[in-house]
């Protein structure tokens, strides 16, 4: 820029010795002013030019960003072999699945072995099924015993059954192994002490035999929960660990604090459960509560004779409507 404003200085103001010089030789000034006017017009395009850069020039900001993607693309470009080599290992992994997945469909030695046995074991079977002459005479039998149980009014006395009673027994038969036995609205019941508590005894029957026995457990103040435990424990003494043991929280505020399970309890918030089972007893204890009254109650029930107990109570359901 400097060097334009004196060229341009140096044209518009000869000097002395320039002026002796061009009128000396006139047709040396044209030719010098001709060479002026080219490095003037050179100088202008330049300085033209340069303007054109500085107003094209980014910005410090703008620099920083261009600089800030450059980078990223030279690291992106760098990590390019890993993604490429990633994608393909992804894609091994793929088919690897899908061929563990095919291989899994196909059976194994162990089911092929499984089902050879379950083909023997039926082939045996049919070789040793009876004759027509075999499953008549046991056709026999079978009306033979089915008529014994008609004749009988269809009451079957189980070998099982609570205390000194049987499942099946009849209402009199229960009577004569009990001499405080007293009728509640068609069930028996009798009061005693068990496990040093006061308890109730209750028979219930189902056309005319009897299919379950009710323990109703005393509480006294704070210990359902204890007297749960401890009835818990003598039954696993006599039938072995229960089938299932369950804690059902209908609200679990006490949850953490077993010092006030017996609350929960009380208020219906806890119902803690434990069942057993025989060949054809289910035993189930139950620790239960309503309005600040707890219970603990031990049912035992035939197996053989539940569905008449369901029919029933249904029966009476009915008769109410």
């Amino acid at each position: 820029m400097k060097r334009v404003c004196l060229l341009i200085a140096l044209v518009s103001f000869p000097t002395a010795a320039h002026a002796q010089k061009h009128s000396a030789d006139p047709s040396l000034c044209e030719g010098e002013l001709e060479a002026i006017r080219r490095d003037h017009k050179r100088l202008r395009a330049e300085h033209t030019a340069m303007e054109a850069e500085l107003e094209t020039r980014p910005t410090k900001k703008v620099h920083d960003k261009l600089v800030a993607a450059h980078e990223a693309l030279r690291t992106r470009f760098k990590n390019a072999p890993k993604e490429a080599a990633y994608a393909r290992v992804a894609g091994d992994l793929k088919k690897a699945e899908a061929e563990v997945a095919r291989l899994s469909a196909r059976p194994t030695e162990r089911d092929v072995a499984k089902w050879r046995s379950r083909a023997e074991a039926a082939e045996a079977e049919l070789k040793t099924r009876p004759s027509a002459d075999a499953n008549a005479r046991l056709q026999a039998q079978v009306d033979e015993l089915r008529e014994k149980l008609r004749a009988s009014n269809g009451s079957v006395e189980s070998s099982e059954g609570y205390d000194k009673v049987r499942w099946g027994m009849k209402p009199h038969a229960v009577k004569r192994k009990y001499d405080n036995l007293e009728d509640s609205g068609g069930s028996l019941f009798y009061r005693t002490e068990i496990a040093a508590r006061a308890a109730v005894v209750r028979f219930f029957f189902a056309k005319e035999q009897l299919a379950r026995v009710v323990v109703d457990l005393a509480i006294k103040g704070d210990d359902a929960v204890v007297v749960f435990n401890y009835a818990g424990k003598l039954l696993a003494k006599k039938y072995g660990a229960p089938k299932q043991r369950d804690k059902q929280w209908s609200n679990d505020r006490h949850k953490n604090d077993k010092a006030k399970w017996n609350t929960a309890v009380r208020d219906g918030e806890l119902v803690l459960t434990a069942t057993w089972e025989t060949d054809d007893t289910r035993v189930a204890l139950t620790g239960r509560g309503s309005n600040g009254e707890a219970q603990v109650v031990i049912r035992y029930t035939s197996k053989q004779l539940a569905p008449l107990i369901e029919v029933e109570n249904e029966q009476k359901l009915l008769r109410g409507l």
